[in-house]
């Protein structure tokens, strides 16, 4: 059977390879099913005998484009299955598409592979639009991501290319995940981990991630760990330096880590370093400690400058990323976070900002609380998008002051 899966990502998180669909078709095509992965929406696409579309909440409005596309070129009508987080925590803007024939929701591993397989042995199709699919509890029963393309070049390197500005061309990129969970309570994004992955924690093995890791071409290459904080799970970033260290490797790589975190294992960082840590990003968030509160980051700004500290002091370069237009964020809070980045974070050739306005994405807590006050005044889900130059959000928000802050902000590109 012929299948494609298609990511529907658009604006800057276009640069970012999806292990989801990768990982389907990894299953999917040792059962004799000839599986197209297209990683660009804007990119020609087969029209196969099913067609799965999986996406982000920020990329709605191109969900419904490709549907639209995919019923414009069939001969015969074909069951599109649109899932992801897009599906998983706003199927409300997803249901009214009639050409939509499945939303699916949670992991696909198990419940979307057996619905191929039945389809091709029987011509059976679910009985209820909405599928939940089966969570996976194995972490290490998952096979290896198809990249596909990427295998060999590697993948576009995107807000990761930043962090690796000292390495050209002919050192290939590759991401990977070591677990699907994220303990924080953030009120931007929770409860979208429960919701996509099931409330518990979810880790591969050392020697899972060591095995897939060790197919690349290790003696010249750049890997970006995407966990969501990649040194909440300590003890196994210990057990990952260890057989780094076994094995005589330095890779360079980034991570993604809480503040906290940061600032409370400068020794772990220094380790890692020894095997090729090169560059950190943090979700600084915010230079307010009322704002940082009210979104439940399980920081403080003491904390943020800690890790900033932290982070000059060993010589890790730093992505930051940075929220404005918050929820009663007034001019002054913006101010707070700018002067926090431009006095704390930012250090010639070693740190880059990663500002955004704050978007109400559906699934979020904020965003059920926002739309029930009425403060909302997105009217089109094409306005999910979270870059600064989208268009405002919130009724209460000062978003003139949103753009003089994040143009006040030292922009200085690693290694220009």
């Amino acid at each position: 059977m012929d299948i494609t899966l298609i990511h529907s990502v658009t604006g800057e998180s276009r640069d970012h390879f999806k292990h989801g669909i990768g990982i389907l078709s990894s299953i999917l095509k040792p059962k004799g099913h000839k599986v197209t992965l297209s990683f660009d929406p804007m990119a020609p696409f087969p029209v196969g005998d099913i067609v799965g579309i999986s996406g982000l909440s920020s990329s709605i409005d191109t969900i419904h484009k490709l549907v639209q596309i995919v019923r414009a070129r069939e001969r015969k009508r074909i069951p599109i299955f649109v899932g992801g987080p897009a599906a998983t925590l706003s199927a409300e803007f997803l249901e009214a598409n009639e050409d939509i024939d499945f939303i699916f929701k949670g992991e696909g591993e198990i419940t979307f592979t057996k619905i191929v397989d039945d389809y091709e042995k029987d011509g059976i199709l679910p009985s209820e639009r909405i599928i939940v699919g089966e969570p996976v509890c194995n972490l290490d029963s998952v096979p290896f991501t198809d990249r596909g393309k990427f295998f060999r070049s590697g993948e576009p390197r995107g807000g990761a290319g930043i962090l690796f500005g000292a390495f050209g061309p002919d050192y290939p990129m590759y991401s990977m995940f070591n677990s699907r969970f994220c303990s924080k309570k953030c009120k931007y994004c929770a409860p979208a981990m429960p919701k996509l992955f099931g409330g518990k924690k979810k880790l591969r093995s050392v020697d899972n991630f060591m095995k897939e890791l060790l197919t690349f071409p290790v003696d010249k290459m750049l890997i970006a760990m995407w966990d969501d904080n990649f040194l909440e799970n300590h003890e196994w970033v210990e057990e990952f330096y260890e057989q780094m260290i076994k094995r005589d490797l330095y890779i360079p790589f980034n991570i993604h880590a809480h503040p906290v975190d940061i600032a409370k294992r400068k020794d772990t960082l220094a380790k890692l370093m020894e095997i090729g840590l090169f560059g950190v990003a943090s979700g600084f968030e915010s230079g307010s400690d009322r704002l940082l509160r009210y979104m439940k980051k399980g920081s403080t700004v003491e904390w943020n400058i800690k890790a900033a500290k932290t982070l000059k002091e060993l010589g890790v370069n730093t992505f930051a990323n940075l929220m404005y237009g918050l929820p009663t964020e007034t001019p002054e809070e913006m101010k707070l976070t700018t002067e926090f980045y431009n006095d704390c974070v930012h250090e010639s050739g070693r740190t880059f900002p990663s500002p955004a306005t704050y978007t109400p994405l559906p699934g979020s807590t904020w965003y059920y609380e926002l739309r029930d006050a009425g403060e909302i005044i997105i009217d089109d889900y094409s306005n999910f998008e979270i870059y600064p130059w989208t268009v405002g959000k919130l009724k209460s928000i000062d978003y003139d002051a949103v753009k003089k802050n994040i143009d006040e902000l030292h922009r200085e590109r690693i290694f220009d």
